[in-house]
C-alpha cells in the first residue's frame, strides 16, 4: 500500500556519496538521497534517512533505513539482530510521524522536486535477519541480500516496491515448499520453507 503522507522539506548542498553511484546504475532513478539529515524546528539535528529514492515522473518516494552487521550465527546473535531490525524499524516509524505532523523537517539535496503529495513506501533493509515482529505501522522488513539477487539492472521504482512487497518465490521446477519443524526444548516450531 502507498502511503499518501505529505513530508515537510527544505533542500540544502549534499556531498556526492559513493552508495549513490551504485544505486544510480542499479535503477532507473535520478533522484537519490543518503543521510538526509532530519532537524526539528530550531535546527536541532533529529538523526537522518539512510537512503531516500524518488522517481519524480511516477510521483513516488521510497526511504530505507538500513541496518549492517555480521550475519548472525547463534541464538544471542540472531536476537541481537532482531532487536536492532525492531529498534531500526520503531526509529523510522517516529521520523515518519515527526515529518508528517510538522515537528521534523528533512533536508533534501538542493535538486531535489517537491516531494509533498508524492506516494510513500517506507522499508527496514537487513543483512540477513528477518524481523518476527508484525508489521502493523506499515513499514516492511526485508533483506538487502534479496534484492542484491532479485533486483533486475534497470529496475524502475514500481518494480522496486513490488519485489519487496511481493518477493517471488523461486519456480516449481526449481524449487518446492517443505513443510519443517525444530523441537527447542518444550516448544515444537514448525513453518514453511521454499527448499532450492
Amino acid at each position: 500500500m502507498i502511503d499518501p503522507l505529505d513530508l515537510r522539506w527544505r533542500r540544502r548542498e549534499v556531498p556526492q556519496d559513493p552508495s549513490r553511484k551504485m544505486l544510480d546504475h542499479r535503477l532507473r532513478v535520478r533522484a537519490i538521497a543518503t543521510n538526509t539529515n532530519l532537524v526539528d524546528g530550531g535546527g536541532r539535528s533529529l538523526g537522518d534517512l539512510d537512503v531516500t529514492l524518488v522517481d519524480a515522473a511516477r510521483r513516488i518516494m521510497v526511504v530505507f533505513e538500513v541496518t549492517s552487521q555480521i550475519c548472525a550465527d547463534g541464538l544471542a546473535e540472531i536476537g541481537r539482530a532482531v532487536r536492532k531490525t525492531a529498534e531500526k524499524r520503531a526509529q523510522l516509524a517516529g521520523y515518519r510521524g515527526r515529518l508528517a505532523d510538522g515537528t521534523a523537517t528533512a533536508e533534501w539535496p538542493l535538486d531535489w522536486p517537491d516531494v509533498s503529495g508524492f506516494a510513500k513506501r517506507w522499508y527496514v533493509l537487513t543483512n540477513d535477519v528477518l524481523s518476527l515482529d508484525p508489521p502493523d505501522d506499515e513499514i516492511v522488513v526485508r533483506s538487502h541480500q534479496m534484492l542484491a539477487w532479485m533486483l533486475p539492472r534497470s529496475a524502475t521504482l514500481p518494480e522496486l516496491i513490488a519485489l519487496l512487497d511481493d518477493p517471488p518465490i523461486p519456480p516449481g521446477e526449481l524449487s518446492e515448499l517443505q513443510w519443517t519443524s525444530l523441537r527447542y526444548g518444550k516448544y515444537l516450531v514448525e513453518w514453511d520453507q521454499v527448499v532450492v
